[in-house]
Formats: structure tokens, C-alpha cells, sequence
């Protein structure tokens, strides 16, 4: 399921990721409407866990869309045996326009 969240033009953007794995993971990757935007490597919180975010702190309209954090660690098999496991997790974010308030002024004459 995607998560979907609206925020209002110039509002801060606080995306996290939080990681729970075991081995622990080797690559993080945010994207945005699938065009890589950043990656990090890995830093543990304690032994498994790991949270990264990704900040955009004024938004805007063209930061709406798909953004996806994806996460890659390594499973051993064996031996000889070393796959890169990858798993991701998405959120809609839609940017609407600020509310406002248009005021008319109007001058009274007297005749």
C-alpha cells in the first residue's frame, strides 16, 4: 500500500525510512517519480536498525508525486552464495496551493 500525504507550497517535506535487517543493509536510494534523487550508505542506530530521511525543507508544486525509498543488503547463502536483496516502500505526495484571500477595495464618492 502507498502512503499518501498533502502538504501546502512552502511547507517542509520530512521523509524517513526506517530499516529493520538482518545482515544489515549496505545502500539506501530515495527517488522521486523514479529518477534517483540520493544515496546513502548505511548507519546503524543499534544493532539492526537504521532510519534515514530525506528533507525538503520549502516544497513546492514540482515536488509533487512518487517518492520511494529503497533499501539493499546482502543475503549469504553459503559459502559461494552472496545474492543483493532489495526491497522499497513508496509515498504519494501531493502539493496544493496555499489558501489566500483576494480583497477588493472599493472608494465610496460622494456626489
Amino acid at each position: 500500500m502507498i502512503e499518501r500525504l498533502t502538504l501546502n507550497q512552502g511547507e517542509k517535506l520530512i521523509l524517513k525510512c526506517s530499516i529493520d535487517s538482518n545482515p544489515i543493509c549496505h545502500q539506501i536510494r530515495w527517488f522521486h517519480n523514479d529518477r534517483e534523487l540520493l544515496t546513502q550508505s548505511c548507519s546503524l542506530i543499534n544493532r539492526t536498525q537504521t532510519i534515514t530521511e530525506y528533507i525538503i525543507p520549502n516544497v513546492y508544486r514540482i515536488h509533487s508525486g512518487k517518492y520511494t525509498c529503497q533499501v539493499k543488503n546482502w543475503l549469504n547463502t553459503g559459502f559461494d552464495n552472496r545474492y543483493e536483496a532489495t526491497t522499497q516502500v513508496s509515498t504519494n505526495v501531493r502539493i496544493q496551493c496555499k489558501n489566500f484571500f483576494l480583497f477588493r477595495l472599493f472608494s465610496l464618492n460622494k456626489y
